[in-house]
């Protein structure tokens, strides 16, 4: 299998989506309160190194990827082959809530996690987007959606073969006998490719 290159970008914590994940507004706070999360959400941003690989996979592997999955067979009408991709912020904004956790700041450490989820999210659509574009130029397009194991009937155990078909990616995420990725503010998703 051809080595997989690491695509270092940008991203910036969507502070609309972080107040939703934190079940608040930010005009619902008052100015100190809003002040201090857009304080901790800034210092999660700079802590997030988003990084993302992908491969093509054809129509020769997508039945041992899938399993049968309806799911996965529904998003990928009119597609027989795919895109497969992995999106990671890094373990910055993981260990800093942890140390936040055990240092008793408990609101600094949910505003970590949330700004890590929400990044997270923006990343792999940021991401989406660009293989979305590149796609494009080669005349080729992708899916309305993208898939994640986990979802519906696509069974989690399927980072299993995610993670062989992806093998020692250079954005240093593993997969845990128990299927946790780590770091944890990790994505994968697959998305059919169709000629445009």
């Amino acid at each position: 299998m051809t080595q997989l290159q690491a695509i270092p970008f940008a991203v910036s914590p969507p502070l609309k989506e972080i107040f939703i994940r934190l079940h608040t507004r930010a005009k619902d706070l008052n100015d100190a309160e809003r002040a201090s999360v857009e304080v901790v959400v800034a210092e999660a941003g700079r802590l997030c190194r988003p990084c993302g690989i992908w491969r093509f996979v054809g129509a020769g592997e997508l039945p041992s990827l899938t399993g049968g999955s309806a799911g996965v067979s529904g998003f990928m009408t009119g597609c027989c082959e795919a895109v497969l991709f992995l999106v990671t912020l890094g373990p910055e904004i993981v260990a800093a809530a942890q140390r936040e956790t055990l240092a008793g700041n408990l609101l600094r450490a949910v505003v970590f996690d949330a700004a890590g989820s929400e990044t997270a999210e923006a990343a792999a659509d940021a991401f989406e987007a660009r293989l979305r574009a590149e796609f494009a130029r080669g005349g080729r397009a992708l899916a309305a959606r993208r898939y994640s194991p986990g979802y519906g009937d696509w069974p989690l155990d399927a980072q299993r073969k995610v993670f062989e078909l992806l093998g020692n990616n250079p954005c240093g995420v593993t997969l845990s006998e128990n299927l946790f990725m780590k770091p944890e503010k990790t994505i994968t998703a697959l998305i059919g490719v169709a000629h445009a």
